[in-house]
């Protein structure tokens, strides 16, 4: 089922000698990754104020019409820090950061750090209970909100326990927001400070005790995406920003001073605010802010910013494709692109189209002690792991890793899915979440000898060769039916380079009477295709085992996201083949292998059927 084969020398050789003129950036970021001694002096801030002291006339970001310097970068985050010092933020605060992904985000950033304090990233895309338990899972004392999402914060601030007024501060929406003499303040509510105001009365010179903050001390909290739950505050340090930094902007993209990285990410998450601008800072080069993707403005954009890279999730290279053909796809200087989430099918069309000889596709996550790198630019993988991992062995059905007689976990064999474990040592910590007990069920004890510690990543991945895997599915993801494991990842792979299907999400639902999840696909096709229930179903056969193949197939107009670009999987397993929730066509696909539209008497009748 897999659609990337084995490696082979050949195919490693070439890539390794393509990838030699990044060879003194891998060693700068190796050197980077060998540091353990958290002990020591570092943070965001003090990345920043090195930068600004190589390149204070360079760009730093550049946002909608403005370009903000090194030198302005740091100055604005010294009076903002002074400001919130002012107000009692010191080491080991918890600040809630609610804004769009728009420069003074990194500004108050770079000034919490400065004060050993902690940003607490809130999705602004979150309301109600959601919202107010994020704001309070990280401890959250005080709250830095932007003018665009005020309202919303109000509605649930005195839930949060952020009522008083000196807990929150208010930020313009506006060129200058903070950190600047003529920050604005029309239209401000009386019920917050005002920061930009407070930081215009400070002065613009470094933060006495900035240079004590530790590597080894958090600076943000990351939330994850709340699929199995609330979200649950992920804790990032100093030394692994500062690690992924190096590696990304030194050993993958090969960044310069004076380049610019295209990143059009929510700030809240760790594509934006770590390997994107952590990317800018370790290079001098300057990250180019956008509020929303847009995949039309994509390619002008990064040509008016003289962009050499571009950080994507999910499904952002999807929807760059779906669009129609313009000059525009290769006049731009975008050579380079890493992220999470490309899914192999696309690989040669996206480098074909739009000119990006390097993808550097990679498998991370925010709370993870593990990282994968495809340092060698190689199609269809994820690459190899320079931290201490293993894949072992996993009962879908039962949902936890198989242990032998003794307790232990087994190692997979071969070219076998299993899941990823991370051993967790001094160098490689598990900085883990707010909640301790969230943590605690990250981790696997015993593994292999007694005493050893290890990082459940919740993903099954392949090795193929040469140190090289591909990532194959989530844990909760996957599903048995006769049988068999199967992987909704490799299917929609196959569903998507059926011509005219235009994106796949694919789920295991429940039959009465049968063993395991049947297998239910929901699609999208193109505004011009034609492919009957039929053709898809018979392409599925031609290409999948009998066990993959699935068994229903739901059509929709869109397909749901969440704000980092991840089909939203949830809602279609629960809605399943329930023809009172579902209002889109749905087919079934027997036994004896006729197709036949899904009808209230037929779904009814399934259960009958010799599956």
């Amino acid at each position: 089922m897999s659609a990337r084969a084995p490696l082979r020398l050949a195919e490693v050789v070439r890539a390794a000698a393509r990838g030699l003129p990044r060879l003194p950036g891998g060693v700068r970021a190796a050197v980077h990754a060998a540091r353990s001694d958290g002990g020591a002096r570092g943070s965001i801030g003090a990345s920043v104020e090195e930068t600004a002291r190589r390149f204070p006339a360079l760009p730093a970001i550049r946002f909608e019409d403005q370009v903000i310097s090194y030198a302005t970068l740091d100055a604005r985050a010294n009076r903002v820090a002074r400001a919130l010092r002012a107000a009692g933020v010191g080491d080991g605060s918890v600040v809630a950061v609610m804004m769009d992904a728009r420069p003074e985000v990194l500004v108050i950033v770079t000034a919490l750090s400065r004060l050993g304090a902690v940003a607490a990233m809130i999705n602004v895309a979150q309301r109600g209970e959601v919202l107010t338990h994020s704001l309070r899972a990280a401890g959250s004392t005080r709250a830095i909100v932007g003018a665009e999402h005020f309202e919303v914060f109000e509605s649930v601030r005195d839930a949060a326990g952020l009522s008083s007024v000196d807990a929150v501060w208010w930020v313009a929406d506006r060129p200058a927001g903070c950190g600047e003499a003529a920050a604005p303040t029309e239209g401000a509510p009386a019920s917050a400070r005002l920061l930009g105001a407070e930081a215009a009365r400070h002065i613009r010179a470094r933060v006495p005790g900035a240079e004590d903050v530790t590597l080894g001390a958090p600076c943000f909290a990351i939330f994850t995406s709340g699929t199995t739950g609330l979200p649950k505050a992920s804790i990032m340090t100093n030394m692994r920003w500062t690690k992924a930094a190096a590696a990304y902007g030194h050993a993958l993209l090969g960044l310069s001073p004076g380049d610019a990285i295209y990143a059009p990410l929510p700030l809240y998450h760790n594509m934006g605010l770590t390997v994107a601008w952590g990317s800018a800072v370790a290079t001098g080069s300057a990250v180019v802010l956008r509020r929303k993707f847009s995949a039309s403005a994509t390619w002008r954009e990064c040509a008016a910013a003289g962009a050499r890279a571009l950080v994507y999730i999910g499904e952002m290279p999807r929807y760059l494709l779906q669009t129609p053909p313009t000059p525009s796809d290769r006049s731009h200087a975008v050579d380079r692109m890493t992220g999470v989430g490309l899914r192999p099918e696309l690989w040669r069309p996206f480098k074909d189209r739009f000119g990006v000889t390097g993808i550097y596709e990679t498998y991370a996550a925010s709370e993870a002690n593990t990282v994968f790198l495809n340092a060698f630019n190689i199609d269809g993988t994820v690459g190899f792991c320079p931290t201490p991992h293993a894949i072992v062995e996993f009962d879908v059905a039962a949902g936890e890793p198989v242990r032998d007689r003794r307790g232990r976990l087994t190692r997979v064999k071969g070219d076998e899915a299993g899941l990823l474990i991370g051993k967790v040592t001094e160098r490689f910590g598990f900085d883990g979440y707010t909640d301790r007990a969230a943590s605690e069920r990250r981790l696997l004890r015993d593994v292999f000898e007694p005493g050893d510690v290890w990082f459940h990543s919740g993903d099954l991945l392949r090795h193929i060769g040469w140190g090289h895997y591909v990532f194959v599915d989530r844990v909760g993801d996957t599903f048995r039916w006769k049988s068999e494991n199967v992987s909704t990842t490799e299917v929609e792979r196959v569903l998507d380079a059926i011509p005219g299907v235009g994106a796949s999400v694919v789920y295991g639902v429940e039959i009465d009477g049968t063993e395991g999840r049947a297998g239910m696909a929901a699609v999208t096709l193109d505004f011009d295709a034609t492919p009957t229930p039929e053709s898809l179903f018979a392409a599925c056969r031609a290409a999948l085992p009998a066990y993959a193949v699935p068994v229903l197939l739901r059509f929709r107009d869109a397909l749901d996201t969440t704000e980092t670009f991840k089909h939203q999987r949830a809602a279609l397993r629960s809605e399943g083949f329930d023809l009172t929730r579902v209002t889109d066509r749905v087919y079934v696909q027997l036994p004896n292998g006729d197709v036949q539209a899904l009808t209230p008497s037929l779904a009814a009748s399934l259960p009958q059927h010799r599956w």
